[in-house]
């Protein structure tokens, strides 16, 4: 009896069936309304020409049909003619069968699924369509094309109807991607020298996916790329090392990163104008000494950035910048009676103040430093008092350096650098009794 009434429902199942076929051929379609549920759908697999897919059972369902269409073609409302039936999917198990495969798809495209539901009348009691994906092609030709201290830009060769593309930090991916890209490149962030170490640097492998729906994408095959490289860090510790005006002879100095693979060192007149440009590798780095007509008395700006050379291209990292302002040049220092001392100096334009300093030798490799005074940037001389009272000044020399403050260059204000260290290149005196 119970053969009887299966063999009875699968008669009445393809007879309707039929029958939607054929009202679908005369433009009667079969919508959302046709049914009562839906049907909670999702893909399990992706390869270049085949996907899988598999529901949830549905109540009161005794059998499952499902085709599928390109994605280009859907619409909800779409009649069932149009649609192609999944002949992989033979319901054996009747309410059981719950998964299907679907073949002879192209790679990298898109299409949609639908699954009815049917009593055993054929009935249609649910029905859920599902976006589902085959993978993409292979990604090739993972280059970097650009650097910064802090990211790096890969590119390649696109995948044609790829949603888009993962990156993935090392070779393969296993691992969750680190960046997402729609197009083919995308910049690495959050990198720093000191990923860079001995002789390592990073790899990064590129796959495209196709996205289905929700959280499902098929992955294609990927390339990796060679090591990359980011910028130079912004130069540290980039100072001037002395300027003496007497001699006109600047030096700066600045710490080896150990990573860049040279730097150009720019001088700037003080109205940002490049009067002279040093490039060299980093077996000459550390120190310059400049000798430039054009900034004697009138103050530069040093810019200093190191570069990594990059599959033949130089990259270049964030300048570091200093403001030099000049020294008054003291033009007569003469001693007085009584350990004093009278100072004359060449001004110093847009100086606010001058600050004058002594560095007296008293013997036994010992100075005493002293701030002698601050007067205004509307003097060019002055007379040195109680220097006398220091041991041993008056067998030794004492010597002098003229501080130019408040000299304004691009709408800051500067101060000439005075370093005691120094002192044996500054001018000098015997005091007097």
């Amino acid at each position: 009896m119970n053969t009887i009434k299966n063999k009875q429902s699968t008669i009445w199942l393809c007879v309707i069936t039929m029958l939607f076929l054929a009202l679908g051929t005369f433009g009667t379609s079969i919508t959302a309304k046709a049914a009562t549920a839906t049907i909670n759908i999702k893909q399990t697999k992706a390869r270049a020409t085949s996907i899988n897919y598999e529901w949830d059972k549905i109540s009161g369902a005794e059998s499952y049909s499902t085709y599928y269409i390109d994605a280009a073609s859907y619409s909800e409302d779409l009649a069932i003619g149009k649609w192609k039936t999944n002949s992989n999917y033979v319901a054996n198990g009747g309410a059981d069968d719950t998964s299907a495969s679907l073949t002879g798809l192209s790679s990298t495209s898109h299409y949609y699924v639908r699954v009815y539901a049917h009593k055993s009348n054929g009935q249609i009691i649910a029905k859920s369509d599902l976006l589902v994906v085959t993978t993409p092609g292979k990604v090739e030709d993972v280059v970097q094309t650009d650097a910064t201290s802090d990211s790096v830009t890969l590119s390649w060769t696109a995948v044609e109807g790829a949603d888009g593309y993962y990156v993935y930090a090392g070779n393969g991916t296993d691992s969750e991607p680190i960046a997402t890209s729609t197009t083919n490149s995308a910049v690495v962030t959050g990198l720093s020298e000191s990923d860079y170490t001995g002789s390592t640097a990073p790899k990064y492998t590129v796959a495209a996916f196709c996205k289905g729906a929700g959280e499902f994408s098929a992955i294609g095959y990927s390339d990796t790329s060679e090591y990359v490289y980011i910028a130079p860090a912004k130069i540290k510790e980039f100072a001037l090392h002395s300027w003496l005006s007497k001699n006109n002879k600047a030096t700066v100095k600045w710490k080896y990163s150990g990573y860049a693979d040279g730097y150009e060192l720019e001088i700037l007149n003080t109205k940002n104008e490049v009067i002279k440009t040093y490039k060299y590798d980093t077996w000459k780095t550390g120190q310059q000494i400049l000798k430039i007509s054009s900034i004697k008395d009138t103050g530069f700006i040093a810019k200093i950035r190191g570069y990594k050379t990059i599959n033949g291209k130089e990259y270049y990292g964030d300048s570091s910048t200093i403001t030099c302002v000049p020294d008054a040049k003291i033009t007569k220092l003469k001693a007085l009676k009584n350990g004093q001392a009278s100072i004359k100096w060449k001004k110093v334009k847009g100086a606010s103040n001058y600050t004058i300093y002594a560095i007296m030798d008293v013997g036994k490799n010992k100075v005493v430093k002293k701030k002698v005074a601050k007067i205004s940037g509307k003097k060019t001389s002055y007379t040195v008092k109680n220097l006398k009272k220091y041991k041993n000044s008056y067998k030794y020399n004492t010597y002098f350096y003229v501080q130019a403050n408040g000299v304004k260059i691009n709408g800051k204000k500067y101060n000439s650098q005075y370093d005691y260290k120094q002192y044996k290149t500054f001018k000098k005196v015997k005091l007097k009794n």
